[in-house]
């Protein structure tokens, strides 16, 4: 008798109704490459969901900065976008951008907004740098914590 008034599908409303951050409304099968404590770099298919909190450390910030300038380079044509309240903004392919201009973007974002905003990289071929489970292993992210290296000019 208690079916008769509640909806079949009453767990999968319960799923979508908890989900937050920029992508909140993407479908389709993810996969998590790389998590820390403020940031996480979601694949899904020929583009990568990167979410940002506010409290992000300067570490993680440098982590994300030789990750992105390492996708960059194997993946120039790469479209850039900016999310931020669930509004995409495009910035541009990397060969436009500057990649220490976007990392400024990314710090003024996180102190001022409140909450999570989300850069969303759309490549135009399969095998870009993010998509390599190597990139997002500890010992490449404990490298660039410092921000001494080559990809931080």
């Amino acid at each position: 008798m208690k079916d008769i008034f509640e909806s079949s599908n009453k767990g999968m409303k319960s799923v979508l109704a908890s989900r937050k951050g920029p992508f909140r409304k993407e479908q389709g099968r993810s996969r998590i490459m790389s998590r820390s404590a403020h940031i996480t770099i979601r694949k899904r298919r020929k583009q990568t969901e990167i979410s940002i909190r506010r409290a992000a450390s300067e570490e993680e910030l440098n982590a994300l900065h030789a990750k992105l300038v390492a996708h960059s380079r194997t993946s120039p044509n790469c479209v850039v976008f900016f999310v931020e309240r669930g509004k995409r903004k495009v910035l541009g392919t990397f060969k436009e951008i500057e990649i220490l201009r976007l990392m400024e973007l990314i710090r003024e974002r996180i102190s001022v907004h409140k909450g999570v905003i989300g850069i969303l990289l759309v490549d135009d071929h399969f095998g870009g740098a993010m998509h390599n489970p190597k990139l997002h292993r500890g010992r490449f992210n404990r490298g660039h914590y410092v921000a001494n290296t080559i990809n931080h000019h």
